[in-house]
């Protein structure tokens, strides 16, 4: 990716726009949508989800939770790429951006502090700051983040609207425990993130995705 090439930069913030166009509206107390988002391998996907969390900063959505992978170095390279690319333009000042990895609740105090920069009108915009969370896709690390947002919902007294991207959603996400009629522990967690938060979408995205496509039309995912 060029910085000075304008046409490619367009076409991400385009794709970036219809992406978050299909997401749940911020404004309401309830609504949840769920999104497969399909591209080609090595097509820029991170590129991608870092340009829609971006603009859903821009539209009233502050929180990002990130699904960033099963194993731990692929979501510290994760991590380090998207707190690399969000603060590219906060060097020498304030960051408009709070990356927490593997977060539980002790983190709550800063977290909610971030968070009320966005509704403070002495504020400046260019000091307003979101969230992301980055946490390991598996039962211990999502149910840090169930913890702590049904947490800080419960403090605030109201809904939160968030983002969540799963990133490579064919990865243990999908239930591979459907033959026998049972949850597998990915999937039971995301089920549970997914119901302790009302107002929320869920992006998930793949390259490689028959077993996405081959869910029943009535699964959570």
């Amino acid at each position: 990716f060029l910085a000075n090439d304008k046409d490619r930069q367009e076409l991400v913030v385009q794709q970036a726009k219809r992406i978050l166009s299909r997401c749940a509206n911020p404004t309401l107390q309830v609504d949840r949508k769920c999104s497969l988002v399909l591209g080609q391998v090595q097509s820029g996907k991170t590129l991608s989800f870092t340009s829609v969390i971006a603009l859903a900063r821009d539209n009233k959505i502050s929180l990002t939770v990130l699904l960033g992978g099963t194993k731990r170095p692929l979501m510290q390279q994760t991590y380090e790429r998207l707190t690399k690319d969000l603060t590219a333009d906060s060097l020498g000042s304030s960051s408009k951006w709070l990356i927490k990895k593997d977060s539980r609740v002790t983190d709550k105090v800063e977290i909610m502090k971030a968070l009320a920069t966005q509704s403070d009108s002495y504020v400046p915009d260019e000091y307003k700051q979101s969230v992301v969370i980055v946490v390991m896709k598996n039962r211990a690390g999502i149910k840090k983040a169930e913890n702590l947002l049904n947490s800080i919902q419960k403090d605030l007294g109201r809904n939160l609207p968030v983002l969540i991207i799963d990133d490579e959603g064919d990865q243990a996400s999908p239930n591979t425990k459907h033959e026998k009629d049972e949850q597998s522990a990915t999937y039971s967690s995301i089920w549970d993130l997914r119901d302790a938060l009302p107002n929320h979408s869920f992006l998930s995205y793949t390259a490689t995705p028959e077993a996405n496509l081959l869910l029943e039309l009535d699964d959570i995912l």
